[in-house]
C-alpha cells in the first residue's frame, strides 16, 4: 500500500514536467532583416506555454565574440528584445542569437548591414593654385544636419604622419554624398611636393585615397582663344592654343553647341603655339558655343556666338596686319633673350616696338602714351627663339604677343 502512495506522485510529477518541457515553444521574429549599420537588433519574442521564469541568451557577434544575458518580465507570453549597439562597433555581418528556456532553445539568424564609406578626389595631381575636392560617400546618414554623426578627414603624408600644418576637418554626413573643398596652396605652403593621402573615418569605419601634389614647374598653363568672339552661321571658327610647355600627350578638346551634343577630338601639339581650324564644327545653329580643352591633367574653357543676322560693316585687315614689318633689331634681341644672353628689360623694349606695330589694345592701361611691359613669362624664351629663327612669321609672332597681352600673361 505504501509502495502505491510514493507511485502516484511520481506520475503525477512526470506528466506534469512532460507538459512543461513538449508544451513549450519558443518563437522568435526579428522586426526587420537585415538591420542597418546603425540599427538595434530588436527580436520579436514569444514563449507558447510560458510558466514563468526568466529566459537566457547569448549572442554570438561578426567577430566571434559572445554577449548574454536574461530577460525577465514577459507579458502575456511576449517581450521585446533589444540588443543596443550602433556603427561604432564594426559588428556589421551574420548575428546569431541563442534563446533558453526550460530545456528548450531557439537560434535566430540576423544580418546587420555593413557600413560603406567611399573617399575620392577630384583630380588625382594638385598643383599650386589649385582647389581640390574631396567626394564622400556614405549607404547611411542622418538627413537631419543636427543630428548627424560627423566625418573626421586628415591629409597624411607618404609616411603616414599628418601633413605639417594641417589638422582634422569635421563635415556632418547628412547626405549620400558630401563634397568638401580645400585649398592646394595651404597644404604646399609647408609641404613638399611628393604623395599623400586622404583618410576619413566615419563611425570607426576608415577609407582613404592616395593624391599627390605636383611642383609649380611641373605645371602646365593652358590658353585659349578664337579668332573672333562672334561668327556668322556656317563660319569656321579657328581656336588658338597657346601652352606653356609641349608634352608627349595630345590634347582633348570637348565642343558643346547649343544643342547639347558634344563633340570631342584630339590633336597633336608640337610647339607652344598651335592654330586649329575647326572645319569639322558646324556652326550652322545661332547660340553660344562652350568648349574646353584638356591636356596634362590641366584644363581652360572658352566660349564663342554664332549670331543669327549678318553682321554689318566688318573691319577690314588693315595695311600693318596684311604687311607686317619688324626691325631687325627686335628679331636678333629675341635670339639673344631666348639664349639667355640679353636682360628681360632690354628683350621688352622690342615687345614693346611689336606692340606700337600692331596697335595693340592694352587692357587696364593707367596712362595710354605709355607702355612698359613688365612681365614676360619665362616659357616664351620658345616662341622668341622660333620665331628669331625664322621658323614662325612674323604676324603669327605678333599675334600670340597680342594674345598674350589681352589675357594678361604678358603684363604691361
Amino acid at each position: 500500500m505504501g509502495k502505491k502512495r510514493f507511485f502516484i506522485p511520481v506520475i503525477l510529477f512526470l506528466i506534469i514536467g512532460l507538459q512543461q518541457a513538449y508544451g513549450a515553444e519558443i518563437i522568435s521574429t526579428p522586426l526587420k532583416n537585415p538591420f542597418g549599420p546603425n540599427d538595434w537588433i530588436e527580436i520579436d519574442l514569444k514563449i507558447d506555454g510560458y510558466s514563468g521564469g526568466d529566459v537566457s541568451w547569448n549572442a554570438t557577434k561578426p567577430d566571434g565574440s559572445i554577449i548574454s544575458g536574461e530577460l525577465t518580465s514577459f507579458k502575456a507570453s511576449k517581450k521585446l528584445h533589444s540588443i543596443i549597439r550602433d556603427a561604432f562597433d564594426n559588428q556589421f555581418g551574420t548575428w546569431k542569437i541563442n534563446y533558453f528556456y526550460n530545456g528548450i532553445n531557439k537560434t535566430t539568424t540576423v544580418e546587420v548591414e555593413p557600413l560603406v564609406v567611399e573617399l575620392s578626389t577630384d583630380k588625382e595631381k594638385y598643383y599650386p593654385g589649385d582647389t581640390g575636392t574631396l567626394f564622400l560617400k556614405t549607404n547611411y546618414y542622418e538627413p537631419i544636419a543636427a543630428n548627424a554623426q560627423t566625418y573626421r578627414i586628415e591629409i597624411l603624408n607618404k609616411d603616414g604622419q599628418p601633413a605639417l600644418h594641417t589638422d582634422y576637418i569635421f563635415v556632418k554626413a547628412y547626405k549620400f554624398v558630401t563634397l568638401h573643398n580645400f585649398v592646394v596652396n595651404d597644404l604646399v605652403k609647408y609641404n613638399p611636393p611628393g604623395t599623400y593621402k586622404a583618410v576619413v573615418k566615419y563611425y570607426n569605419t576608415i577609407s582613404e585615397h592616395q593624391f599627390s601634389l605636383g611642383d609649380v614647374i611641373e605645371s602646365v598653363s593652358i590658353f585659349l582663344g578664337t579668332d573672333k568672339s562672334s561668327y556668322l552661321p556656317g563660319e569656321v571658327v579657328e581656336l588658338r592654343v597657346i601652352v606653356s610647355k609641349v608634352l608627349s600627350s595630345n590634347p582633348a578638346l570637348k565642343i558643346t553647341p547649343p544643342n547639347g551634343v558634344i563633340l570631342t577630338k584630339t590633336f597633336p601639339i608640337t610647339s607652344q603655339s598651335t592654330r586649329l581650324i575647326l572645319d569639322d564644327v558646324s556652326t550652322s545653329a545661332p547660340g553660344k558655343y562652350m568648349y574646353s580643352l584638356e591636356y596634362g591633367g590641366f584644363t581652360n574653357t572658352g566660349e564663342f556666338i554664332v549670331k543669327e543676322t549678318e553682321k554689318k560693316n566688318e573691319k577690314e585687315p588693315t595695311e600693318t596686319e596684311n604687311n607686317l614689318v619688324i626691325p631687325d633689331w627686335v628679331r636678333d634681341s629675341a635670339n639673344l633673350w631666348s639664349n639667355n644672353k640679353m636682360t628681360d628689360d632690354r628683350f621688352a623694349k622690342g615687345i614693346e616696338v611689336i606692340i606700337e606695330l600692331t596697335k595693340i589694345d592694352v587692357p587696364n592701361l593707367t596712362n595710354p602714351g605709355e607702355k612698359f611691359v613688365q612681365k614676360i613669362p619665362y616659357w616664351f624664351k620658345n616662341n622668341a627663339k622660333w620665331w628669331s629663327e625664322g621658323k614662325i612669321p612674323d604676324v603669327e609672332y605678333a599675334t600670340s604677343i597680342e594674345y598674350l597681352v589681352k589675357i594678361g600673361i604678358i603684363q604691361v
